[in-house]
């Protein structure tokens, strides 16, 4: 876990390039974050820290989803932005999983620009 002072942004995802990536554009905007590879961490981190916005894979390598972090965040902390990110267009996806869950979908691959776009909107 990659925790910075006053915490706000929670990054997850379970590709060390991609939560890399998220983490440089993030601390070089000094924006203070937490970033997790797991989904076990991230709801325990859900409880334990403010959260004011949540970047999340969709696919995190387990049964459960990054769905199952944007429910937590929703009901842990109601006016966080709440970011879902996924290699699977969002058609693909089960209704369910995005409905009153993500303010956003980015669809992988994307661009620096992009998250840097995505990053300044999480956490104005």
């Amino acid at each position: 876990m990659i925790t910075e002072p006053g915490t706000r942004l929670l990054i997850v995802d379970d590709s060390p390039l991609v939560l890399g990536a998220i983490v440089r554009i993030a601390r070089a905007r000094s924006i203070p974050h937490v970033a997790l590879a797991s989904l076990g961490s991230a709801l325990a981190a859900v409880n334990d820290l403010p959260v004011i916005a949540v970047i999340t894979d969709f696919d995190l390598g387990e049964a459960r989803t990054g769905a199952d972090v944007l429910r937590a965040v929703r009901t842990r902390w109601p006016d966080a932005k709440r970011v879902l990110m996924s290699g699977s267009s969002p058609e693909v996806l089960q209704p369910a999983d995005l409905e009153n869950l993500a303010h956003r979908f980015v669809e992988k691959p994307f661009n620096s620009a992009q998250l840097v776009e995505l990053l300044e909107w999480a956490s104005s």
